[in-house]
């Protein structure tokens, strides 16, 4: 079984009384996607020149697989409130286990191979950056005719202001040629510009998602946690970004609902961080919501729209049961009634 529990605990903290507040958000708007900020370094060629840093937020929802006779011991570090799930309901909400890499540290010039996840970790940044730049290009141009003369820029935020004056054929047909045998290749160069658009995408996207499912093996920078205490958790993930024949699972959020998530913990949710195009921004921003899951792909020949190639249902149904501690049964189960969700699938320890 796999299992999301909350909350984690903190000093002055009533964890029953923000279990059953964590509970009702979760019947009433379904699964949190909440960002993490994961550094990695690189050791550059130059030894003169400091590790290079490489920063990447992962907005995930996290779950844990183990024997619910864990669960006890398990809930001293991650809270107290469980929602339980079968394997096949964590795959078909699109779950995937945790990549666990060793992150290079100033000092591991001894184990030259250690530093082999980080560079995968640079690659991966790398190839999302190219993907990017292409994308760029072909915004670029999209409305432009073929004999117009456009001017490319370098990003702001690198040092160099190179700038290159190109015209938009010969972009469209460099783009053609780095994207063959990958993207279709129609008739109408309008439909092979299209297709170029929606793979970079895609693959932006799916890059993304790869980048989502990484976590450090070792202690972290601050000393909290000694090596492989992470990797111990056997953690899956589900990340923000699933698309299924064109329609995103998840949303972002409200107004109001990033502003009620404040009023519920400013300091978590209000924390700033950089994100990858340099914008600086609260952890709230980065929030998204999934309220449905895929329960039935539909047959192509019953569907009337693209809309309707998918079945869904909300992802509360997805739960298998809900065990809360004995002192918060009662308040939990009125919740669940509140919210329409079948309260004798919530129980506590003694009944689990």
């Amino acid at each position: 079984m796999f299992y999301h529990s909350f909350p984690r605990k903190k000093e002055n903290q009533d964890s029953i009384k923000k279990g059953l507040a964590i509970l009702d958000s979760f019947l009433k708007n379904g699964i949190l996607l909440v960002p993490e900020i994961i550094m990695y370094q690189r050791e550059m060629k130059d030894k003169q020149m400091p590790l290079k840093k490489y920063y990447i937020v992962q907005s995930r929802f996290c779950l844990t697989q183990i024997d619910i006779s864990e669960l006890k011991a398990h809930e001293n570090h991650f809270g107290c409130f469980h929602l339980e799930f079968t394997n096949d309901n964590v795959y078909a909400l699109g779950a995937i286990p945790v990549f666990y890499l060793p992150r290079t540290e100033p000092d591991t010039t001894k184990l030259p191979l250690k530093k082999l996840a980080s560079n995968y970790v640079y690659m991966l940044i790398e190839m999302q950056t190219l993907c990017e730049n292409i994308l760029s290009l072909y915004e670029i141009i999209k409305n432009k005719s073929d004999r117009e003369n456009v001017t490319v820029f370098e990003k702001k935020e690198t040092k160099y202001k190179r700038s290159y004056n190109v015209n938009a054929k010969q972009i469209s047909d460099v783009l053609d040629m780095i994207t063959l045998n990958i993207v279709p290749n129609p008739a109408k160069s309008n439909e092979r510009k299209n297709d170029i658009e929606t793979y970079m995408n895609t693959t932006i996207g799916t890059l993304k998602g790869i980048g989502s499912l990484f976590y450090p093996t070792d202690k972290d920078y601050e000393g909290k946690h000694e090596d492989l205490y992470n990797f111990r958790q056997r953690e899956w993930r589900i990340t923000a970004g699933i698309t299924i024949n064109g329609q995103r699972l998840d949303r972002e959020l409200t107004i109001d609902e990033k502003d009620a998530l404040l009023k519920f913990d400013s300091v978590f949710y209000g924390k700033k961080f950089t994100y990858a195009n340099w914008e600086e921004l609260k952890r709230v921003d980065g929030c998204f919501y999934i309220q449905q899951g895929i329960c039935e792909i539909v047959p192509e020949q019953e569907q009337k729209t693209k809309k309707e190639s998918i079945k869904l249902k909300p992802v509360q149904e997805f739960v298998s049961r809900i065990i809360v501690p004995k002192e918060a049964l009662n308040d939990a189960r009125a919740i669940a009634e509140q919210n329409h969700f079948d309260p004798t699938r919530i129980v506590d320890f003694d009944h689990a």
